[in-house]
């Protein structure tokens, strides 16, 4: 965040966000200095909310529905170690990480 900050904004529209900046600039602090509101059109954020409501929830939708399909398949298939492999499956998701790291 603070190495976008110093960059002028050409830089930042090309979509390097992690790229170092080829040219230093501190316009944005200075600028916001003097400005109280901030430069948005009227949309402001809601049109990327919007953008992102559209792809979250079909894609719940389908994890979902694909998760319960894969999940009954699987509920038929029996294999030898099932319920060792049932153990080691509940003992990861209950279980948190810190109680079953072991540290030296």
């Amino acid at each position: 965040m603070l190495v976008t900050s110093v960059k002028p904004m050409e830089e930042i529209r090309q979509g390097a966000l992690f790229a170092l900046p080829q040219h230093l600039t501190l316009e944005p602090w200075i600028s916001r200095g003097r400005k109280r509101v901030p430069d948005l059109n009227a949309k402001g954020i809601r049109v990327g909310f919007w953008n992102s409501v559209k792809i979250v929830i079909p894609s719940t939708i389908i994890s979902i529905m694909l998760g319960a399909l894969n999940g009954y398949a699987l509920s038929f298939w029996r294999v030898r170690g099932a319920n060792l492999l049932y153990g080691v499956l509940m003992l990861g998701a209950f279980v948190p990480y810190q109680v079953r790291c072991i540290t030296g």
